[in-house]
């Protein structure tokens, strides 16, 4: 399962026409209780096998049901499809702003079509150039498989499904392609030789392999419960005895302490590891999750690798004590302290948009409240990704978690940025760049930092 936010594996496929079955409920307004709504009926049996979507006119979430319980959920963004975890489901459902709601009732290869499309995992991908379809078809037939072939031309995909061998339903991407004469085997191999056809994109999917989440059979309320936002409290670093060091307000998805620079949290000793520990929330819990440290991380006395954490246990990294509490410590000594601002040596500005944020110290970007920069997308997190001056004219992008952003299209983690490259973050295109027009004022950062960060 993926961590929350995080989808598997996107994908850019051509239009696809799910069939619309028949509804239980249709375009609702959304709100959290129609959960509660949709696990009722589900539990009444009255959708067997299904899909339930949360969609805007940008995107669209779906959870299939699959034996009257929920089986996975993927996302629909574009045209780009992907899989997330139902946990997710629930809360990226509630991020949603102007959605709404259907609970769909299908058979099951309908709901195997959504599927496919999310967990696009093929047993074959090849081209009609070097399989021949007939041969295919036959070779599933003989193995009684539970299959799906996906055929895809000039941006549209078709399907067909085998049950047992034998093919039992087929979609067309482009209706007119139907020839409509004879069995479904007959209309798959006219479509895939047809005398005018370009080579066909084929991928072969085995159904049994589909994958059900961690979380299949939980109802959507009771996910839903557990996918509350984390509370506002302040992560402290000290010393025994009570003096404070370090102190910074939580912004999810995590923290991490260690002797890196690119730390939420540094503590440059000798004791504590680069990438020493981190601290999470997940599932309307905190967690703490050694990340290999050398001298280990310890909770109220007892080595742990990962562990739940509430406010006021004591975590031990080296001789530093870690403390979830409910406010700054307004007491601690004038070596805890706010980062300022620091000039990277040459006038830089992160644009897009409607934006303009300078870059002469660390800037948040993401789709909470209080960033930065504001960037827009479905799975764009609160707090997404910091950019923070690294020289003359260098920046190093790092984004939190397992969060990624497309630097001049390639895909990273974190990685070195310059005055022209491009960050895309969820629908967002920023550009680096040394032209100030339509320069916003910046908010100051929320960031905590150790004496000698300035």
């Amino acid at each position: 399962m993926s961590e929350p936010g995080v989808a598997e594996r996107p994908h850019r496929v051509g239009p696809v026409h799910f069939p619309p079955g028949e509804p239980l409920f249709e375009d609702r307004p959304f709100h959290r209780g129609l959960f509660a709504d949709a696990d009722s009926l589900i539990g009444r049996g009255e959708c067997p096998e299904g899909r339930f979507e949360i969609a805007t006119e940008e995107a669209r979430l779906t959870a299939l049901i699959h034996k009257s319980q929920p089986w996975l959920a993927g996302f629909v963004d574009g045209r780009r499809y992907g899989r997330i975890s139902l946990y997710d489901f629930v809360v990226e459902a509630r991020r949603l702003e102007g959605a709404t709601a259907t609970l769909t009732r299908t058979d099951s290869p309908l709901m195997m079509m959504a599927a496919v499309h999310f967990c696009q995992e093929p047993e074959l991908r090849a081209s009609t150039r070097l399989v021949d379809p007939l041969h295919l078809l036959q070779a599933l037939s003989e193995e009684h498989r539970d299959a799906a072939i996906a055929f895809e031309r000039s941006g549209s995909r078709t399907l067909v499904f085998l049950h047992n061998g034998r093919p039992a339903r087929l979609y067309f991407g482009d209706p007119e392609e139907d020839t409509g004469a004879g069995e479904i085997e007959d209309r798959t191999l006219s479509f895939a030789f047809a005398p005018s056809a370009p080579p066909t994109r084929l991928e072969v999917f085995t159904l049994e392999k589909i994958q059900a989440d961690r979380d299949a059979g939980t109802a959507f309320d009771v996910l839903a419960r557990t996918a509350r936002a984390a509370p506002v409290v302040v992560v402290s670093i000290g010393l025994p005895g009570g003096r404070t060091l370090v102190q910074r307000v939580f912004q999810p998805p995590e923290i991490v302490i260690g002797r890196e620079r690119s730390c939420e949290l540094r503590v440059d000793n000798i004791a504590v590891s680069r990438r020493h520990c981190r601290i999470y929330w997940g599932r309307g819990r905190f967690f703490v999750e050694d990340l290999g440290s050398a001298n280990g991380t310890f909770v109220n006395g007892e080595q742990v690798n990962r562990s739940e954490i509430d406010i006021d246990d004591e975590i031990r990294v080296g001789k530093f004590l870690v403390r979830l509490s409910g406010h700054l410590d307004g007491s601690s000594n004038s070596e805890t302290m706010l980062i300022s601002s620091r000039s990277a040596g040459l006038p830089a500005f992160l644009q897009a948009e409607g934006i303009s944020v300078r870059l002469e110290r660390d800037v948040i970007v993401g789709s909470g409240r209080g960033v930065d920069a504001a960037a827009r997308g479905l799975f764009v997190q609160p707090v997404h990704a910091r950019i923070s001056p690294k020289g003359i004219g260098i920046y190093r992008l790092t984004c939190f978690g397992r969060a990624s952003a497309r630097l001049n299209g390639r895909r990273v983690r974190t990685s070195r940025v310059q005055i022209g490259d491009t960050i895309e973050i969820g629908s967002t295109r920023f550009e680096v760049t040394t032209d100030p027009s339509g320069q916003a004022p910046d908010a100051p950062s929320q960031a905590w930092s150790e004496p000698g960060e300035r």
